[in-house]
């Protein structure tokens, strides 16, 4: 067994410390995740050498391989060994699965290069996406590991790692903007019968009880401050957003009386710009940065945890993941709760995960850790990660799996 698809770089040492079931020249493996020098027995080439430690995403185009130093019969130093790193892509488009990986050889899996001698790690940046079977599961990839050491002797060890790589964010947002069929567009284009826009009379310093329309501050501002914001936006809440929107047309009819022959056009607002703009975050520009776990923050300190809660399920229990793009405005304090999708991905071991069959959680309302369980599971033995999606498809990739034994 072996970890993968789960830590950034600031959590790998974390990941390199788990230990699983290893393998030697007697047949492929899972790698282990052992940390430092190899301890197993040498080979029939006389290497000593545990294989593949990890294999981690860092992002949605990037995987860290780390491995346990070598050594040959000899003791030659760790510092004099070279590392050769393979490897093997499903491609689910050709009906690939996890089954079809090949025993790992120079033959079956590609070669990508070897770090300086001495070097226990390599970073992949060359993925190519192949999304699996559905639209939750990202890129499978798997690497193998050879040590070669001064005399040019290579290691026999068999042991593979997996890794998945979360599909990259869609990037289709609308955005306040000044293109066609964005809010800042048609405020400044739609016009009354007297040939005024919205921002004829709504472009001035936001924060001064008026409404500044002209800027995605001043509209978030509100007539409130930066500090106390009081705008009509609600971020993905259309309908709460649309009846602000109208409330503060109606509250002034005076000022918006000329605005009643285009009444028909307003209305389309709701559900062709400020709808969907509001639906997609209420956002400045493009969000693509996915939403975090904050593993090292001490208030979410045992909140992401498994067990085996009867013969035939698990629960599986997590802290809410960050995202700054998912935070909605207003001084109430609001979380990103109903913003982020979170997705539970389970399977016998780290590389037989099912990463197109995940248990979707249930809606969160933010408060404390949440849950969920995972039915009908009978095997002695289970691997868990568990993912988040934003509402513009940014999945986390700081992941850790969680593995469990009866």
């Amino acid at each position: 067994m072996e970890r993968f698809s789960k830590i950034t770089l600031s959590a790998v040492i974390a990941a390199l410390v788990s230990v699983g079931c290893g393998g030697d020249d007697s047949g492929a493996g899972f790698a282990s995740g052992a940390f430092g020098g190899s301890s197993g027995p040498p080979d029939s080439s006389g290497m000593i050498f545990d294989g593949i430690g990890s294999a981690d995403a860092l992002s949605t185009t990037e995987i860290a391989i780390t491995w346990p130093a070598a050594t040959n019969v000899e003791g030659t130093p760790a510092a004099l060994m070279l590392y050769h790193v393979y490897r093997f892509q499903l491609n689910p488009g050709m009906g690939q699965t996890f089954a079809d990986v090949p025993a790992p050889s120079e033959t079956n899996f590609t070669y990508l290069g070897s770090p300086q001698r001495g070097a226990t790690s390599f970073v992949d940046n060359g993925i190519i996406e192949q999304p699996g079977t559905s639209t939750f599961s990202g890129t499978n990839v798997f690497y193998w590991v050879r040590a070669e050491d001064p005399q040019g002797r290579k290691s026999l060890s068999q042991v593979i790692a997996g890794a998945n790589v979360p599909l990259a964010g869609s990037g289709d947002t609308m955005v306040y903007g000044s293109n066609e069929g964005t809010p800042h567009y048609e405020f400044a284009n739609m016009t009354d019968d007297a040939g005024r826009t919205c921002l004829s009379c709504h472009t001035v310093t936001p924060g001064q009880g008026s409404l500044d329309l002209d800027t995605w501050e001043g509209i978030m501002t509100g007539t409130g401050t930066s500090s106390a914001p009081d705008t009509f936006v609600v971020p993905y809440q259309a309908e709460m957003t649309w009846a602000n929107f109208m409330s503060g047309i109606t509250s002034n009819p005076a000022h918006h009386l000329l605005y009643l022959s285009q009444a028909n056009e307003i209305l389309a607002w709701k559900d062709n710009v400020i709808g969907p703009w509001v639906e997609d975050g209420a956002l400045n520009s493009v969000d693509l940065e996915p939403p975090i776990f904050e593993f090292d923050s001490i208030h979410n300190a045992g909140q992401y945890s498994a067990e085996f809660t009867s013969f035939n399920e698990v629960t599986v229990t997590w802290f809410q993941a960050t995202d700054p793009e998912s935070s909605p405005y207003g001084a109430g304090g609001e979380t990103a709760a109903g913003q982020i999708d979170y997705y539970v991905y389970y399977g016998p071991n780290s590389n037989a995960i099912d990463w197109d069959n995940p248990v979707q959680a249930d809606a969160w309302n933010g408060a404390g850790a949440h849950s969920v369980v995972i039915p009908g599971y009978t095997q002695s033995e289970i691997a868990i990660v568990v993912r988040g999606k934003d509402k513009t498809d940014n999945w986390t990739v700081n992941e850790k799996e969680i593995r469990l034994r009866r």
